[in-house]
């Protein structure tokens, strides 16, 4: 399931939730509800993660506080956010918060992580195993008999002495190699071998495609600075939510998919955010400590 069509669901509703706050006791409204709830879980939980967003801003009202402009782009986004950060995720083993942090491992590897990302340990006797839940890592990794083995959505990637750098990006994943080489399989079993320079990039529609790139442009968020080339804002946006407390919402979807090009500076997120916006025509709203959201121009 990806971010789009969850925020697609929300914003169905958000969309249901205010009009039927407005006349709370209109039949044919009601009957609406009834359907969309019965269409499933997903369904549930975006109208349940709506009304928490609500009530978190009626009571900030009941304290004083004006919310400007609160309609259905913002609650939208607001139960976007309460519902992408799902308590029911498994809670990493290693984690960093809005900066980038670095760390050995159980298995006595190196790692540094980007900010908000999140590994998984499953190693045992046989395997040195970590799941990558979120994010961008690089990896150090110290030969030895025990494979070294990354999993991430449908990759397994596997190593015995590199140093790599593995990131995902909503339904894009990319494998990118400093040193050494590694092989890569996805879970419909092809495989890549990949050595220094080269770079992986899997995607649901794509699939798998390789090419080159220099060292210095690898994980160059361990400078504090990106390339933009070849993604799309809500990408982009992925990585600057990584940084900031709240959450990063477009829930326009030509301005998701705009293509940039360029470098930016992660170390000032906000900024970045807003230069972004400016480039796109378009505008960012502030929720507050739950985050923004970008909007078109009106």
């Amino acid at each position: 399931m990806t971010d789009s069509i969850k925020a697609k669901i929300a914003e169905e509703a958000a969309d249901l939730f205010l009009r039927l706050r407005n006349d709370p006791a209109n039949d044919a409204l009601l009957d609406e509800y009834d359907a969309f709830i019965n269409r499933g879980r997903l369904e549930q939980k975006a109208f349940v993660a709506v009304e928490r967003a609500w009530q978190g801003s009626a009571h900030r009202r009941s304290n004083g506080r004006a919310v400007v402009g609160f309609g259905l782009a913002a609650i939208t986004a607001l139960g976007v956010g309460f519902w992408l950060a799902n308590p029911l995720a498994p809670t990493p083993d290693y984690a960093s918060d809005t900066s980038p942090t670095e760390v050995t491992l159980a298995t006595g590897d190196f790692a540094q992580l980007d900010a908000g990302s999140g590994l998984i340990n499953s190693s045992n006797a046989e395997a040195r195993r970590f799941d990558l839940v979120k994010g961008a890592v690089v990896f150090e990794v110290a030969a030895e008999p025990r494979p070294f083995v990354v999993t991430m959505g449908p990759l397994n990637v596997t190593v015995t002495g590199t140093v790599f750098e593995t990131s995902q990006l909503k339904d894009t994943f990319a494998v990118s190699v400093l040193e050494g080489s590694v092989t890569v399989q996805d879970d419909n079993g092809r495989s890549w071998n990949l050595t220094e320079g080269m770079r992986l990039l899997w995607s649901t529609t794509d699939g798998g495609t390789v090419d080159r790139v220099l060292a210095t442009n690898i994980a160059r968020w361990r400078t504090d600075r990106l390339v933009t080339n070849g993604l799309t804002l809500s990408q982009v946006a992925d990585i600057l939510d990584r940084r900031t407390a709240g959450r990063i919402l477009i829930p326009n979807g030509d301005l998701r998919d705009a293509q940039l090009s360029g470098i930016i500076d992660l170390s000032k997120p906000e900024i970045a955010l807003q230069t972004l916006a400016v480039a796109e025509n378009a505008r960012v709203q502030s929720l507050g400590p739950l985050g923004f959201v970008l909007l078109p121009q009106k």
